[in-house]
């Protein structure tokens, strides 16, 4: 692992006390065990619900107290903003679109303006740390697409969050230098999972991590310790997010973190 020690914990967050240490937090996109439990074993979680439908006000904070204060949250950003109306992922909202609805690909409609505004309010119920972009394959490198996205961030109200941004499709990872030019022009932290995209060294890192080939494929100790050294090799000039998105996240993302020390 070179000069680097990887640190994880938001129960110490002392990395400052080991030397070259890189603080990672590890967690898992949605809680799959219970809350108090896996506020006892994880550093953050990512919010699903937010993307399909985002509950109620009411809701979140009962998960708040649920985790108690040191879990940090981050979120996705309500699916009306990214996702177009043929997505399937709408079936999972309880609300049905209407003919008058025009969702998706950051337009400049009611619908992802609604999608905005109440994906900022669950950020500001959770204090989320982050909000996630994730846009589907369909949302390809088309210079239409891109001047979407450019207006969309230029307008809209940025909140106390980080923004993350993950394109997907293999669009975007023969583009990927397109991908990091918009990162730094609209001030977006670049969402990859770094077995697919190669990550920029010296930047932010939140990966996103989709199973090896496959959602349902389980993360072996090879990969883990390959992930480990991707991590130090990245050298990431603050905290480094980990969050595990395949079926078996629960087991890959607690024996990733045994292998992480803390200090």
């Amino acid at each position: 692992m070179g000069q680097l020690a990887l640190v994880a914990g938001t129960r110490t967050r002392d990395a400052g006390a080991v030397p070259n240490a890189i603080d990672v937090r590890i967690g898992l996109c949605g809680f799959s065990t219970s809350m108090r439990s896996y506020a006892l074993h994880f550093d953050v979680v990512e919010v699903q619900s937010t993307f399909y439908d985002p509950p109620r006000d009411e809701t979140m904070r009962s998960w708040l107290a649920a985790t108690g204060a040191e879990l940090e949250y981050t979120m996705k950003v309500w699916q009306l903003v990214t996702h177009p109306a043929a997505s399937p992922t709408y079936l999972r909202m309880k609300r049905k679109l209407g003919e008058g609805d025009n969702p998706g690909f950051f337009r400049d409609s009611p619908t992802v303006q609604e999608g905005w505004r109440r994906s900022v309010e669950c950020a500001e119920v959770l204090s989320a740390t982050a909000m996630l972009f994730q846009c589907p394959a369909s949302f390809t490198p088309a210079p239409e697409n891109v001047a979407l996205m450019r207006r969309f961030f230029e307008r809209v109200r940025r909140p106390a969050a980080r923004l993350l941004w993950e394109p997907r499709g293999p669009a975007w990872v023969s583009q990927r230098e397109l991908a990091l030019s918009l990162c730094r022009d609209l001030d977006l932290v670049h969402v990859v999972d770094p077995f697919v995209t190669p990550a920029e060294k010296g930047a932010p890192v939140y990966w996103r991590l989709h199973g090896p080939g496959s959602a349902r494929a389980s993360y072996d100790d090879l990969a883990l310790a390959q992930l480990h050294q991707m991590v130090a090799d990245v050298k990431p000039p603050n905290t480094a997010y980990m969050l595990f998105n395949n079926l078996p996240r629960l087991d890959d993302a607690g024996r990733f973190a045994a292998g992480v020390r803390r200090p």
